[in-house]
């Protein structure tokens, strides 16, 4: 049997009940292929395991109908090219400990030091109020601007946390200075 006759005699046979319409229906619908194709193959397969004579007809129909099997091609199969290569962003790396440790230290200690220093120095000359405090204010604008470089290239909540300190203590230096003198 030909091609387009061995397709007229599936459609027959599976047009003959309700389901089997209702599939090839949805199979021209949908082009002949996927989900459609995959549910005539099933009907078709119940077809011919209830009738084991349409089975056998349509074992000898494809038999003859069937074609040439193509030749495979000499060599190896061509593949697409790789795409290109593009490099994945590295994740940003942490602060070195040793820059969040001295954004701390030039924050928090350094000021109580200061702090005590000016209460110590009350009763001495000016110049030493003014020394101590110079130093610190020089002190706790390093570690600001070491922080906020180092919050530049990577992120760590204790950077943070020791950059707002040193913020905030320069706030109450400068109003140790204010009110001091």
């Amino acid at each position: 049997m030909p091609s387009e006759d061995l397709t007229a005699f599936l459609r027959e046979r599976l047009g003959r009940t309700q389901l089997g319409t209702a599939a090839l229906f949805r199979l021209d619908t949908e082009g002949g292929g996927g989900a459609a194709a995959d549910i005539v193959r099933g009907i078709l397969a119940d077809e011919i395991s209830n009738d084991p004579a349409f089975g056998q007809l349509l074992h000898a129909a494809l038999s003859t109908a069937r074609p040439a099997m193509p030749t495979m091609p000499a060599g190896p199969p061509t593949l697409p090219p790789p795409p290109p290569y593009a490099p994945a962003t590295p994740p940003r790396p942490r602060p070195a400990r040793g820059r969040t440790a001295t954004v701390w230290l030039l924050g928090l200690p350094q000021f109580l030091l200061a702090d005590i220093g000016v209460s110590l120095v009350a009763d001495a000359p000016v110049a030493a109020y003014y020394l101590i405090l110079a130093a610190s204010l020089a002190l706790l604008v390093t570690g600001i601007i070491l922080g906020a470089t180092a919050l530049l290239r990577s992120t760590s909540r204790m950077l943070i946390a020791g950059l707002a300190v040193d913020i905030l203590l320069l706030l109450a230096l400068f109003r140790i200075a204010a009110s001091g003198t």
